[in-house]
């Protein structure tokens, strides 16, 4: 459930740049949503959903990308895409950094 307050502070976040740039109309938000940030996209996207009714944010475009898994070997300095049950590298180092598939982010806003 924790998916509603991060949808209202998406919401809060928008408010604030529709506000910047002088109340143009808001038309486009794009997230990536990491496959290890904990966030349901589905659960997500139906918060956003409501929370867009209730700004009348109707005609709001919501794009929710998936961000995979990306890791950096120590060992070796490889860069590669874990699966999600091994995070050894394939020289077999399992000394490696997670360095994207763990977080949130608005990629985008696009205004009228």
């Amino acid at each position: 459930m924790h998916e509603m307050s991060i949808a209202l502070n998406i919401v809060e976040i928008l408010r604030e740049e529709v506000a910047k740039e002088n109340g143009r109309p808001l038309r486009k938000v794009t997230l990536s949503v990491g496959e290890l940030s904990g966030i349901e996209p589905d659960s997500l996207r139906f918060f956003l959903d409501t929370a867009f009714e209730d700004e009348h944010w109707r005609e709001v475009s919501l794009d929710i990308q998936k961000a995979p898994l990306a890791a950096h070997c120590k060992t070796c300095g490889a860069d590669f895409q874990p699966e999600e049950t091994d995070f050894r590298c394939s020289c077999g180092s399992g000394d490696v950094e997670l360095t994207g598939g763990q977080a949130l982010h608005i990629e985008s806003i696009v205004l009228e």
